[in-house]
């Protein structure tokens, strides 16, 4: 047989072995396409297509005046915002501070009083509210807010009752002026007296002659603060804490990322090294001496689980002496270091069993762990992601372990609220390392 044949059955050799390893053909042909379909379910709404996603949203209504309502109103008819009432600013900013929502915003009291006065020198105002790595978030919700702002009061400025009350308003207060020169006073009165008479000749409105856009600009008020927007930093502290002093530093938001992936690569490194001790001859060694199967499991488990304590550990003490980084609720933090690790170490026992070779395993392990970090915010921000995505996430122990870090790091969870997050991390580690033990067992005893 001539070159080119041999090296034609030598491809076709190749081709039979991979077609007939599975592992190898689906890591090959299927994890590649399932991946590119992951990757554009996330990004499917970011650009162009279906636009934006719905961000979650606390809003709550401290006025309760018939201004407030209509304002509202319009952030609830608002596709672009998945709003949840919440009954005081309390409950708002612990929605956001757990992760329920996104952001909040707060129509505070005095609303009513500013939206019939708009040109008084009080403007309208609202506090917007996220968490400190929401910044972006805050930015569109103040856009989203402005317009919504205008629109009432454009909507206002359309109904002759309302339009009249604010003239007889301002008439009042350009009364109470003593020092304002009489030429000054005479002009005034006049524009008054003829913006009374148009207004009592305007037909009302309804509210389909009443335009759904920003309609009124900035340029509508000009000299005038008509609209106010505050932004504010949701921390452990409550919302009366001087929430305008932005303390939370920005490594407080990248290291529970960071600690995860460290944690993620003991939790694969440990289990391909059990794999490599069963096909290397080291685990018939071990057998060979008075030693018992769950001895040699438990002795590889404990140390993931030191490994996995220590690099985290290390992480978060070059976050606090570097950078800063102080911790709201360091037992939290304990609690959660502790339970990420036990974690992973089930994920790891269920890795080293996946795999009959050290590349198979390592290729699974990687691939599911990369799966996990993706549906689970540690690669792409859950609010990037499509609803439907963010529901499929809640199995990822990635997704429960930022957010117990987060929690003792700066969200300042209490206890019952760690009670979730930790649960589920111990519940995911457990139900996976007593499946890869039974596994490991069963073939050990072959």
């Amino acid at each position: 047989m001539k070159g080119p044949g041999v090296v034609m059955v030598l491809a076709a050799k190749d081709l039979r072995l991979l077609s007939r390893d599975k592992v190898a053909f689906f890591f090959t042909f299927v994890f590649p396409l399932l991946f590119g379909v992951l990757f554009g379910a996330v990004f499917s709404g970011a650009a162009g297509g279906d636009g934006p996603k719905a961000i979650a949203v606390a809003i709550a209504d401290l006025d309760q005046s018939e201004d407030a309502r209509q304002v509202m109103e319009l952030f609830l008819g608002d596709e672009r915002l998945r709003a949840l009432v919440a009954q005081n600013a309390q409950e708002a900013h612990d929605l956001v501070r757990t992760g329920d929502a996104e952001a909040y915003i707060l129509i505070p009291q005095g609303f009513g009083s500013a939206a019939r006065m708009p040109f008084g020198g009080t403007p309208m105002s609202l506090d917007i509210g996220s968490g400190p790595s929401g910044r972006a978030t805050r930015g569109l919700l103040t856009g989203i807010a402005t317009q919504k702002l205008y629109q009432h009061l454009q909507s206002t400025m359309l109904d002759p009752t309302r339009a009249g009350e604010m003239l007889r308003q301002a008439r009042q207060t350009l009364g109470a002026i003593e020092d304002l020169p009489a030429t000054r006073r005479i002009a005034l009165l006049g524009l008054m007296n003829a913006a009374e008479n148009a207004v009592a000749t305007m037909p009302t409105a309804d509210a389909d002659q009443t335009p759904g856009g920003a309609g009124v600009g900035a340029g509508a008020g000009a000299g005038f603060e008509i609209v106010r927007i505050a932004q504010v930093d949701v921390s452990a502290g409550g919302v009366g804490d001087n929430p305008q002093v932005l303390t939370i530093s920005a490594f407080a938001i990248t290291f529970p990322q960071a600690v995860l992936w460290a944690v993620m690569g003991c939790a694969a490194g440990f289990g391909v090294s059990l794999v490599g001790e069963r096909t290397g001859g080291t685990m018939t060694r071990l057998r060979v001496a008075p030693i018992g199967r769950w001895h040699i499991v438990l002795g590889k488990a404990l140390a993931c689980l030191l490994t996995t304590v220590a690099v985290s550990t290390v992480l978060l003490l070059v976050a606090w002496l570097v950078f800063g980084v102080r911790p709201v609720a360091p037992f939290m933090l304990v609690l959660a270091v502790l339970a990420l690790a036990l974690c992973f170490v089930g994920v790891m026992m269920l890795l080293a069993v996946v795999g009959k070779t050290e590349a198979a395993a390592s290729g699974i392990g990687w691939a599911c762990l990369l799966t996990l970090a993706m549906i689970g915010g540690g690669a792409i921000p859950l609010a990037f992601m499509p609803p439907w995505l963010r529901e499929v996430g809640h199995v990822s122990p990635v997704k429960w372990g930022i957010l117990a870090i987060e929690g003792g790091l700066w969200r300042g969870l209490s206890p019952t609220e760690m009670l979730l997050p930790i649960g589920l991390l111990l519940a995911i580690g457990a139900t996976c390392f007593t499946i890869g033990a039974a596994v490991f067992a069963r073939r050990e005893s072959r």
